[in-house]
């Protein structure tokens, strides 16, 4: 059965009725050619930017299709944490928990509409196949990420005929082997300068070390305290390593009075949302973290960010800056 038999498409005047926010006019104007490129079979890419309401649309494409029997509407995107907030903006859109399922280490549960995280997907095409089940459309989250050999297996076991939908902030790419193969159409496109025009997204200011030339630390915790007494707290630092984030932000308590407190994967996910919820509630000036500023992070209430290492990569630089 080809990919474009396995799905039924709303009409016009249901979509985004019962949506829990107006849609904003990207959303409106992508939505058609997401679900005509779906239903047709051959897929495609949408380019919004960072905070501009992808999982919005996610969920709003879910609504307006509907799987043929025997055929799941497979959402994936990077990490296990992105699956929860995923599946819950899906399932609020559609006010059907349980018609959507989880699949990840912490929970296995298909649904006609099922949210995995890229790890977790040899496991559920596995399932999927020995259930009778096939995906009736692939809509995959952070599409930036896809040539990596987890998600081109899985479309090999998917199925080369499954249309897929994918949804990136960064579709440009750096190198030949970065290359988006898995869709072949950029659909749409929302920039950032577009989501600035339309009062979306917040202008930034960059501000640059202007003093004498000193170590780079020295720099970065003077700027750290002056963005801090003008009130650009909370605000977030990157470090280079879990050894080098601990001993920043031990210098930022010890020597520069500022209430910062590193974040890392040596820690468990309980003890990052805390202090994460610390930040946000005022109780730290600052997060001295490794990769926390990544895909689907969520932290409306930054202020700022301090860049301590270079930059080579377009990506990580979009992924990294659009999260304030």
């Amino acid at each position: 059965m080809k990919g474009a038999s396995r799905l039924v498409v709303a009409p016009p005047h249901r979509r985004w009725r019962g949506a829990l926010h107006p849609p904003r006019r990207w959303q409106v104007e992508a939505l058609p050619l997401a679900l005509e490129a779906l239903a047709s079979g051959r897929g495609g890419l949408i380019h919004a930017a960072t905070g501009s309401g992808k999982s919005a649309l996610i969920a709003e494409v879910c609504a307006c299709l509907e799987p043929a029997p025997g055929a799941v509407l497979l959402i994936s995107t990077p990490t296990q944490a992105l699956v929860e907030q995923l599946a819950s903006t899906v399932a609020a859109r559609l006010g059907e928990e349980r018609a959507v399922g989880r699949w990840f280490a912490g929970e296995r549960r298909l649904g006609r509409i099922t949210v995995t995280c890229n790890p977790s997907l040899p496991s559920l095409a596995e399932a999927l196949e020995d259930a009778g089940l096939r995906a009736g459309a692939w809509i995959v989250d952070e599409a930036h990420g896809s040539e990596c050999q987890t998600l081109l297996d899985a479309a090999e076991a998917l199925g080369e005929d499954v249309p897929r939908l994918g949804l990136t902030a960064t579709p440009f790419r750096a190198r030949a082997s970065e290359a988006l193969s898995l869709f072949g159409e950029l659909l749409y496109t929302y920039d950032a300068e577009d989501a600035r025009r339309d009062g979306v997204i917040v202008p930034f200011v960059v501000r640059s070390w202007r003093g004498r030339e000193v170590p780079l630390d020295d720099a970065c915790a003077e700027m750290i305290r002056e963005a801090i007494e003008d009130g650009w707290a909370p605000l977030v630092v990157d470090a280079h390593s879990i050894e080098d984030a601990e001993a920043f932000a031990a210098r930022l308590q010890q020597h520069e009075g500022v209430r910062a407190e590193a974040v890392h994967s040596g820690q468990g996910r309980a003890q990052v949302e805390e202090a994460t919820r610390r930040l946000i509630t005022g109780q730290l000036d600052a997060l001295v973290h490794v990769a926390l500023l990544k895909e689907g992070i969520n932290l409306p209430e930054l202020r700022a960010l301090c860049l301590r290492r270079e930059v080579k990569s377009p990506v990580w630089m979009v992924q990294h800056v659009g999260r304030v």
